[in-house]
């Protein structure tokens, strides 16, 4: 009886040690998960990514670096509109990272996993206002979706729930691709040179004064040999297309250089007394349009078949003269000879 009792409180000191050596170690999981990288999202305001391009065996390659900082409330990449939903995201995924333990902590390890100080494939700088910049090395990948990671000032190296794409290094996937478009109510656009076509308020007739006002695109020529004030009936929908390619217009990237030459301007006003000019530049021998607005510094790349169809004429506004013959009479219906 003596022994049972004795077997039993054992087993069950045995537990209590192993209970005890579970919650130790849980934690020390979470020291090492909130060491690895502890943030406040809503407080960083530059993240510095720099990165080895082209690196081939025994060489690290070109380092490139690219830096975003938030301004005013406003993200900016080089100077540029950022995407803030873009790297809002990230930061919320920097504040949880995490790595329940470490899958090594040597220097030999460093360097295998390549996340040493001179050997690493990405180096992400963050910095939050009021507090030191926390830097983090990444290097190699263990799995889809994961890579090794260390901070710069500890030995621990974790595999985290990041991809060395999520921190590209080029500008253009970091720009607001819509920092040109406008929400702006447009009521009249012009291709400087080339033509105007406006709003024309058409009032109900006498007989009909509880109808509603309607409206309508009204479009003149404009450079030399036009005739001022000789405007005719637009073609509404083309009218309308072209203002909606504007108003939902989608940069590419950054134009390479400072050497292209205007091809074409254009004004749009807005009924809040909004003035948005935009200029158009051509590169025919790559086929490539690019786009500037004189609010927002920069000229930026669009898709080349939105360059063509802003290059609208004046007879692609006006709407096609409509066949006022009249259409023959079916052979079935005419009378037959002799009848």
């Amino acid at each position: 009886m003596n022994g049972r009792i004795g077997l039993l409180l054992g087993l069950l000191a045995l537990q209590v040690l192993v209970l005890v050596g579970l919650s130790l170690r849980n934690n020390q999981d979470a020291s090492a998960a909130e060491g690895l990288l502890s943030l406040d999202p809503t407080t960083v305001s530059r993240l510095v990514i720099e990165g080895r391009e082209d690196a081939q065996d025994g060489d690290g390659g070109v380092l490139t670096e690219l830096a975003l900082t938030r301004t005013d409330g406003q993200w900016q990449v080089h100077g540029y509109p950022a995407d803030a939903g873009k790297i809002d995201a990230l930061t919320a995924r920097l504040a949880d990272l995490g790595s329940v333990w470490p899958v090594a902590t040597t220097a030999v390890a460093r360097e295998r996993f390549e996340v040493a100080d001179d050997n690493f494939r990405k180096r992400l700088t963050v910095a939050a206002d009021g507090g030191e910049a926390a830097v983090l090395l990444l290097g190699s990948s263990p799995g889809f979706k994961r890579v090794h990671a260390r901070r710069d000032d500890a030995d621990a190296i974790y595999s985290i729930p990041l991809a060395d794409y999520d921190l590209p290094t080029a500008v253009d996937d970091w720009l607001r691709k819509d920092l040109l478009a406008t929400d702006a109510a447009v009521v009249r656009i012009r291709r400087e040179g080339a033509w105007e076509a406006a709003h024309a308020i058409a009032a109900p007739a006498p007989e009909d004064a509880g109808a509603a006002v309607a409206t309508r695109w009204q479009v003149q020529a404009l450079g030399e040999g036009a005739i001022a004030d000789a405007s005719q009936p637009a073609d509404a929908e083309a009218v309308s297309r072209l203002i909606t390619r504007f108003k939902g217009l989608q940069v590419i990237g950054v134009a390479p250089d400072d050497t292209l030459t205007p091809s074409d301007s254009f004004t749009l006003y807005a009924d809040d007394e909004t003035v948005l000019r935009y200029t158009l530049y051509e590169d025919p021998e790559q086929d490539r349009f690019f786009v500037s607005r004189d609010d927002v510094p920069g000229r930026f790349e669009i898709a080349g078949f939105l360059g063509e169809q802003m290059r609208l004429t004046l007879a692609d506004l006006v709407p096609v003269a409509e066949d006022d013959t009249e259409a023959a009479t079916p052979a079935a219906d005419l009378p037959v000879a002799g009848s």
